[in-house]
């Protein structure tokens, strides 16, 4: 590979990661926003005469919360929010979403531990062409109720055939969704709406830093093998690139607390998953090294700069150490040496990072 291709792969990896921090940036804004707000709602609602009454708003929260995380991670513009939130609790919609000022959809999220409860409550008229949003274990009963009821003609007042088609346990818009929630994880998060909300922030924080290690690993990776790179090359510009993407967002982000506990995670699972994917030992131990830096980085015991070009060193190391052709062999990779790259380091040490979240 020349210099000139060399250095445009890495400009173009570079300015990947870097607007894929900034979208990390922005998540954890909406994880720690959504926080407050899941926190306010339950305080607001604590004497409520039924705590479903409670556990209804927070489902709403939940919505627009984990569905605002997911949109600004994934760089799209559109925002989610409670019509309470916005200051119309009785507004015939409970979820919004806007782009810019304009109001582009509307859903109505329902709570009950019954499914029947759950179909009559959403069926009404005046929700008709809303998204309309249940748990998630109670979708394909409402589903199937609903269709039931419409196919027999009962219940002519309610628009059975509308919640059977538009039923859903998530609220989403033009690729970004809301993680779906079962009933007894709204009612938790009701009754501990603090502890919801740093589960929140702590997912978003986790992803952030997955996010843009992938990023920085897969850019890495394809512009190395585009090039003609052997896939011993491509395994070493892919472990230095997702180390790359994880000290740009820890510099980014300024690690705190929810960082520290991010990155020390890969230092709990970083052996762990290169050892079930049978990856050479060199590979996990850059995980974990990668961990200490930015751990450091985290305590102030090391500059951004420092914690770049020590993840880097790491990454190449790695690398070059686990032989292309056996690696692929161990993972079983079909994709050629980005798929190998990207099961082997990405899969492995990254997997690690990104939570289930959405």
């Amino acid at each position: 590979m020349n210099n000139t291709n060399k250095q445009s792969g890495t400009t173009a990896t570079d300015a990947a990661i870097q607007l894929q921090t900034v979208r990390g940036v922005n998540a954890i804004s909406e994880a720690t926003a959504g926080a407050k707000i899941i926190e306010d709602v339950a305080k607001q609602f604590a004497n409520a005469s039924h705590p479903n009454h409670v556990a209804g708003r927070v489902f709403e929260s939940l919505q627009a919360t984990t569905a605002n995380v997911d949109a600004a991670l994934k760089g799209l513009p559109q925002r989610f929010a409670t019509t309470a939130s916005l200051g119309s609790p009785h507004a015939p919609g409970d979820v919004v979403v806007k782009l810019g000022q304009k109001t582009v959809a509307t859903a109505q999220a329902k709570l009950s531990d019954s499914s029947t409860a759950l179909v009559r409550r959403i069926s009404d008229k005046a929700y008709d062409g809303m998204q309309k949003v249940v748990p998630t274990d109670k979708i394909d009963n409402v589903r199937k109720i609903a269709s039931r009821l419409a196919a027999d003609g009962r219940r002519p007042d309610l628009s059975l055939g509308d919640t059977a088609k538009r039923v859903s346990d998530r609220v989403e818009y033009n690729g970004a969704s809301a993680k779906p929630v079962s009933v007894a994880e709204v009612q938790a998060a009701a009754r501990q709406p603090q502890a919801a909300g740093k589960a929140i922030e702590s997912s978003t924080t986790q992803a952030a830093y997955g996010s843009a290690a992938a990023v920085g690993g897969v850019m890495s990776g394809a512009m190395v093998a585009l090039q003609g790179g052997s896939t011993k090359n491509v395994l070493q510009a892919t472990a230095t690139g997702a180390a790359r993407g994880l000290a740009q967002q820890a510099a980014t982000v300024g690690v705190e607390r929810l960082g520290a506990v991010a990155l020390s995670q890969i230092s709990s699972k970083a052996a762990a998953s290169f050892s079930r994917a049978g990856a050479a030992g060199p590979i996990a131990g850059a995980g974990i090294s990668v961990a200490s830096d930015l751990y450091d980085l985290a305590n102030g015991k090391i500059s951004g700069s420092e914690c770049a070009q020590k993840a880097a060193k790491h990454g190449v190391r790695a690398g070059t150490t686990w032989a292309g052709a056996e690696a692929g062999a161990m993972i079983g990779a079909v994709a050629g040496p980005v798929g190998v790259a990207v099961g082997g380091i990405v899969g492995g040490i990254l997997g690690s990072l990104v939570p289930d979240l959405f």
